[in-house]
């Protein structure tokens, strides 16, 4: 019920059921933390974090992606020090922790990401994400080549990457390979030619849309 009330963004709601469960064990401090993540409160899962009589792993790997939220990177690494196994959501907590952080760096979330026993779709999204907030776009395009896994997300941050940096060909060249484009793979397209100045091919890219929400009508518009 807890998290049930988080995915439905009834935080309140979440809180009063914890209060009303007389005797409560650690699933329900757990997922009372993990709701409070949902929520976008990370300071108050800290709160009941350490108001836990008893903390386990999934504890742990919680907070961990509380402070990877808010870039506490100094506390990330605590957590993660606990950790006897550091699972890929750990590791992956982690990652985004090092990525908000003002110790950004691309050279630590390398050595982090080929530190991981095992690497999923994830953590090659961030690492992706990552390289193209540094403009590598060679290593962010080699990274996809070599995922042996690739969804729609994966495809979207590396079309995502080329307009980021304003290579809109090389970025649509991509787009069009992609075996199901969706909203934010058209938008992605939709952005970089509206800021780089080409209209014709705003247009076009507007107008092949098979659906138009909000957001590219204001690209259109601000374009």
């Amino acid at each position: 019920m807890i998290t049930a009330h988080a995915r439905a963004g009834q935080i309140d709601a979440a809180k009063s059921y914890f209060d009303r469960v007389p005797r409560r064990n650690v699933v329900c401090w757990n997922a009372m933390i993990q709701a409070c993540n949902l929520s976008g409160i990370p300071i108050e899962a800290k709160i009941f974090f350490d108001r836990m009589p008893l903390a386990d792993v999934i504890s742990f790997t919680s907070m961990l992606a509380a402070y990877s939220q808010t870039g506490h990177l100094e506390r990330a690494l605590e957590i993660f020090a606990l950790l006897p196994r550091p699972d890929l959501v750990a590791w992956n907590a982690l990652m985004a922790a090092f990525l908000r952080s003002d110790r950004f760096d691309e050279a630590l979330l390398e050595e982090i990401y080929h530190r991981m026993p095992a690497r999923d779709l994830i953590a090659c999204t961030t690492m992706i994400g990552a390289y193209a907030s540094l403009g590598s776009l060679h290593q962010a395009r080699d990274l996809f080549d070599r995922s042996p896994q690739r969804d729609k997300t994966l495809w979207n941050v590396t079309i995502s990457a080329y307009a980021q940096n304003g290579r809109a060909d090389e970025g649509r060249g991509l787009f069009h390979v992609m075996p199901h484009t969706d909203e934010v793979s058209w938008t992605a397209m939709l952005g970089v030619y509206s800021q780089q100045g080409r209209p014709e091919d705003t247009r076009d890219i507007f107008e092949k849309m098979p659906r138009r929400d909000k957001v590219a009508w204001n690209v259109l518009i601000d374009g």
